[in-house]
């Protein structure tokens, strides 16, 4: 009978021929072979004895066969079987044993990709901590020294990407550059670690725009491609990821030399990878996209066709039940609703809502992907519905609008903007809905901090004080007086946040517990989409961080003075402020304007009611133009030039202006202040100045 112990050491020899097999055929029957013997060997060890000498060695391989194995297939189990055989391979080694550090950083990668797909920050935290033991366990001059770097800095960079700090991502690039610093030039080594540095000085340019950083990102990915051969299986991949680093500096700087850089360098990706490979269509989609935006920036109709053709093959090519097979669909749809929006053929648009209907259907109504799939189906459905006017297409695009305004995860801007649109189709059609406008303003304290990275503050206080005006004139129509008060409340006091640089809630937070204001606002970057032409795939992680969110906004409300933190104040906290007399709210919409009034009566407990005043002669362009006139006659006046001294004399010199500032007194007496007046019951005094 064949010793144990020897017929363990042939099944781990020939399992390892198999896995070297398949790393050459990429042949799934190799790696399950690989698995299957390296069980049996690791089963015949441990029933030698539990702490054999060679119980951690084969362990780790079963562990790199199974990782490998949910690189391929996905199923979560082998990655959690993998961590369990690291973890107990570790634990049976002295922690001074500079051997542990081979183990100690496989078990880290695969922490790495546990957290990746699950989102849990305790893995990846765990990962950092693994990875630098396994870095001060190597010496300098081991062979391993460089990969272990580059392992912490990708431990690093995705620990960065979850919670943003730059501390993070700037320890991730020295980590990296010593990597490619002791790595000699030729050595099969040397474009992994250059990839890896390209790809964290990336994600730092997206964060800080340092123009540095792309640049050298750009140099490092294209030294990575360079140093590859053709014949490499990671060349293809090197090549997107360098296509992709150029179409991002496109993006922000828009010069055209990069997107046909782009374009020829995805081109060369999908050329080199055989059709049948897994990573083709992710190839296929990348192309058609940066397609798509030389098409946007040149017109040019072959690259909106070729960039259909592409994605279209992406998604044949994309299995039914692939996790990205709905990301791809929506991505057809885009790139067939832009070339509707250019030649304006129907077939385009009935295209576009096909495929998003399908990446909708296919995505579960908890995944983070949803929301953005529910957005694009609105969007296209609406652009259907100006054409054909089909009431399916109006009922299909305001329930689209909806489930997205009300998704429980997902970036708070996008919803915000689903709630608007799905506001604004309903008030067209004349059957506003209260429940869109309560969406939108509950979401505003989320958008509108100054901490939160907003592209554009003007567009935002734009859409949050259009969105205020008609949802309070919605709230006066139904006759829900107090919840107009409370959203006119809420949308002033952001508007006036904002535009006078007020103390936001988060500053008030930081003042006193810096750590949670940083927390906070990290998961809220982190919730935002990223500079992406891909709007679906790009936030993986955002259950897992609505998940965060919740959690930090209940801790910080149950600290002293913050329980209403990013909370509205409800009408009974409002009230109070009628008892000294009543309190005007003027709403001025674009159909009606209103004088909402607050009145306390006598009573003992001083109950505080609520009256409409409509003021049907002023509206919001009367308004506008009052503005304009009354802001020349400051400024003419150097009454609105800060830091110069003010004129002398009148207040208004010059011929005809008095006259100018009567009739815009006259007009906001006439069509506000005496309705106001009259409305209330009072009575207007005359005084003689005799």
């Amino acid at each position: 009978m064949p010793d144990p112990d020897e017929r363990a050491d042939s099944l781990i020899e020939f399992g390892s021929l198999c896995y070297v097999l398949y790393s050459e055929s990429r042949r799934t029957a190799d790696l399950e072979k690989a698995i299957s013997v390296y069980e049996e060997a690791v089963d015949l060890t441990y029933l030698i004895s539990p702490t054999h000498p060679k119980v951690v060695e084969r362990l780790d391989c079963l562990g790199l066969a199974l990782q490998q194995r949910f690189h391929r297939q996905g199923d979560i189990t082998d990655i959690e079987r993998a961590i369990q055989l690291y973890e107990n391979a570790v634990s049976l080694m002295d922690d001074a044993n500079p051997d542990k550090s081979g183990p100690l950083s496989n078990f880290g990668n695969a922490l790495e990709t546990r957290f990746e797909q699950l989102g849990n920050l305790k893995d990846i935290e765990k990962a950092i901590s693994v990875h630098q033991m396994a870095l001060n366990l190597t010496v300098d001059d081991h062979p391993e020294k460089p990969g272990r770097f580059s392992n912490l800095g990708n431990a690093l960079a995705r620990h960065f990407d979850r919670l943003g700090s730059l501390t993070d991502i700037d320890n991730a690039i020295l980590s990296h550059q010593k990597a490619v610093n002791l790595t000699p030039n030729g050595h099969p080594d040397e474009p992994r670690c250059l990839s890896n540095l390209g790809n964290a000085l990336q994600s730092r340019f997206i964060r800080l725009g340092s123009l540095a950083d792309i640049d050298n990102a750009i140099l490092s990915l294209q030294k990575a491609v360079d140093v590859t051969s053709d014949r490499h299986p990671n060349k293809p991949g090197r090549l997107s990821s360098l296509g992709n680093a150029l179409g991002i500096r496109f993006g922000r700087f828009e010069n055209l030399k990069d997107i046909e850089s782009a374009i020829v360098n995805k081109q060369k990706a999908v050329d080199l990878t055989p059709d049948g490979h897994p990573a083709k269509p992710r190839y296929l989609s990348n192309l058609g996209n940066a397609l798509k935006t030389r098409f946007n920036r040149l017109g040019t109709l072959e690259d909106i066709d070729n960039a259909i053709l592409s994605i279209k093959k992406a998604v044949d090519f994309t299995p039914d039940g692939h996790p990205e097979k709905p990301g791809r669909l929506s991505n057809l749809g885009l790139a067939h609703e832009t070339r509707f929006d250019h030649l304006g053929y129907l077939k385009d648009i009935e295209s576009a809502i096909l495929s998003i209907q399908k990446a909708v259907d296919l995505t579960p109504d908890n995944h983070p992907d949803k929301l953005a799939c529910l957005c694009n189906l609105g969007n296209v459905l609406s652009k259907r519905l100006k054409w054909l006017h089909r009431p399916d297409d109006l009922e299909d695009m305001l329930h689209a609008y909806s489930q997205a305004a009300e998704s429980p995860i997902g970036s708070p801007s996008v919803r915000f903007n689903a709630a608007y649109a799905w506001a604004t189709f309903s008030d067209k059609l004349s059957r506003p809905s209260l429940a869109a406008y309560s969406c939108a303003i509950d979401l505003l304290p989320r958008i509108a901090w100054l901490g939160l990275p907003i592209t554009d503050q003007h567009a935002l206080l734009a859409d949050v004080g259009g969105i205020v005006r008609k949802a309070v004139s919605a709230a006066v129509k139904s006759e829900e007086l107090e919840t107009a008060v409370e959203w006119a409340e809420q949308g002033r006091s952001i508007v006036w946040q904002n535009m006078l640089g007020l103390r936001t809630p988060v500053d008030d937070l930081r003042a006193k517990y810096p750590q949670l204001a940083d927390k906070i606002q990290a998961i809220a970057r982190q919730l935002e989409p990223p500079t992406s032409h891909d709007v679906v795939g790009a936030n993986i992680k955002s259950s897992q961080l609505a998940i965060d969110w919740e959690n930090t906004v209940e801790e910080i409300r149950s600290l002293p003075g913050f329980e209403g933190f990013l909370k509205a104040k409800t009408f009974t906290q409002l009230a109070p402020v009628a008892h000294e007399g009543p309190v005007v709210i003027l709403n001025v919409g674009d159909s009606q304007s209103d004088a909402i009034v607050l009145i306390s009566d006598d009573s003992e407990d001083k109950r505080v009611s609520v009256v409409n005043i409509p003021l049907p002669q002023f509206s919001y362009e009367t308004g506008r133009i009052l503005c304009e006139k009354l802001a020349d006659l400051l400024k003419s006046s150097g009454l609105r030039a800060r830091g110069e001294t003010r004129k002398t004399g009148r207040i208004f010199p010059g011929s005809g202006v008095g006259s100018t500032f009567q009739k815009i007194l006259r007009i906001l007496w006439q069509d506000v202040v005496q309705p106001v007046i009259n409305g209330l019951g009072y009575q207007v005094c005359h005084y003689n100045d005799e």
